[in-house]
């Protein structure tokens, strides 16, 4: 596996200042497949995966800050930025906005890796 091999035994690997940058396939894969899916063909407006996406942005545990916070809802409390780029994912996804959408993506994983990724290294 990718994270293995970046953070694995080898102490070296896991000293944040030699470990690249990770991307949202790396904090939170299942969301960056589906918003991936996004960039090329947008679920109809209240089609069933429209709404199960929606519903999912919606709770703040399953939300795509939620999955990179390990499905927990704990940083709407920890993290400011977090819970305002969370919210804006629903809200972008319920306007189909794609643009905005993409923006806040490179705003999440820029975000993280400046205030979380020590954390997340440390966690694996």
């Amino acid at each position: 596996m990718k994270n293995e091999f970046l953070f694995g035994k080898h102490q070296e690997y896991r000293q944040p200042h030699l470990i690249p940058e990770l991307t949202l396939e790396d904090i939170a894969p299942q969301w960056a497949a589906r918003l991936e899916k996004v960039q090329h063909r947008f679920p109809f407006f209240m089609s069933l995966t429209w709404l199960k996406w929606y519903r999912e942005l919606k709770y703040t545990s399953k939300c795509v800050v939620g999955e990179a916070h390990g499905h927990s809802s704990g940083y709407v409390y920890s993290c400011d930025e977090c819970a305002n780029i969370g919210f804006k994912f629903m809200y972008y996804f319920m306007l189909n906005w794609h643009r905005k959408l993409e923006q806040n993506k490179q705003r999440f994983v820029k975000h993280w890796n400046e205030k979380h990724r020590k954390n997340y290294l440390n966690n694996l």
